[in-house]
């Protein structure tokens, strides 16, 4: 009886997909594994292994049924797909191991969905998964779980198993550079509290202070000056955050965008006015350049010239 519910499972799951069960050869048979996982039909992947379809065989684009379970965060899929023994350090063609997708290796991930996720980050480790493997960005799963997530459980969990909060990845962006552009403050906090430099610069030379100016985040700019962040730091062109907040165009800028109040957090922290980047240009003549009026105002009143 209960082979029978399984065969009457396959057979509406894999006319869903449009894929004939009577069709033979192991490729067919692969391809059908990769649908189930994707469905996150977890009784026909059981079937289908049964039936001899390779828990590592890849689609075109070089997805293993794990990868793409954990990337569509079909929980009950990955827990057959692991006890069958799936590798769980296998790359798909992005070279993201299932670890990297599950927190998130292709966007921004509903909240509908950060428990299923959490689980099977939490399955992932158990199963000793690695925390430096890298996506063809260098993006690693705590990079991931800093951009992608306002709820910290999963940054907090790839903490706790060890993961190196100074990596880098291929733009030099640390974990905290990309909590701060998007500004995720928990995991700012977090980060730092694990340690996190807090002006490790990317490989402009740009700090988490100067992305999270630039993306007028302003509680990360609050929060990372009130930290410690050096307001004088400079990136590879001489250039310190203020230059960002007269640089960096905003449509809205003159109707009150937040790098008014941006400007006005560094200049209340002391942010030096006429300071010169590497090309002799002042903060006051890149706002003049980019005809922001307001920081012009806000730069004369505290002596720029």
């Amino acid at each position: 009886m209960k082979e029978m519910r399984f065969a009457a499972i396959l057979c509406v799951a894999l006319s869903l997909s449009g894929l004939a069960i009577g069709q033979s050869g192991s490729d067919k048979l692969n391809r059908q594994l990769i649908q189930a996982s994707d469905d996150g039909n977890a009784e026909v992947v059981k079937t289908l292994l049964a039936q001899g379809a390779d828990i590592e065989g890849r689609d075109d684009s070089e997805q293993t049924p794990l990868k793409v379970a954990t990337e569509h965060a079909r929980v009950d899929v990955v827990r057959v797909l692991l006890a069958k023994g799936a590798n769980v350090e296998a790359k798909s063609n992005s070279k993201g191991t299932s670890l990297n997708w599950a927190v998130g290796g292709d966007g921004k991930i509903p909240r509908s969905e950060y428990a299923d996720r959490l689980a099977i980050v939490k399955i992932l480790l158990d199963k000793k998964a690695d925390t430096t493997a890298k996506t063809t960005s260098g993006d690693t799963a705590l990079h991931l779980a800093a951009l992608n997530y306002v709820n910290t459980d999963i940054l907090q969990l790839l903490l706790s198993k060890g993961a190196n909060v100074e990596a880098k990845n291929r733009n030099g962006f640390t974990a905290l550079i990309y909590a701060a552009l998007e500004d995720h403050t928990e995991a700012v906090t977090m980060l730092l509290a694990k340690g996190a430099k807090i002006d490790a610069a990317d490989s402009e030379g740009k700090t988490a202070l100067m992305h999270a100016v630039s993306e007028e985040r302003i509680d990360s700019v609050n929060l990372l000056i009130s930290k410690g962040a050096n307001i004088e730091a400079v990136d590879n062109e001489g250039q310190t955050a203020l230059f960002r907040a007269a640089m960096d165009d905003d449509s809205n800028y003159d109707w009150g965008g937040n790098y008014v109040e941006v400007t006005k957090l560094l200049l209340a922290k002391g942010a030096n006015v006429n300071a010169k980047d590497d090309h002799g240009r002042t903060p006051l003549q890149m706002a003049i350049r980019n005809d922001k009026r307001q920081v012009i105002k806000l730069l004369q009143e505290k002596g720029a010239h």
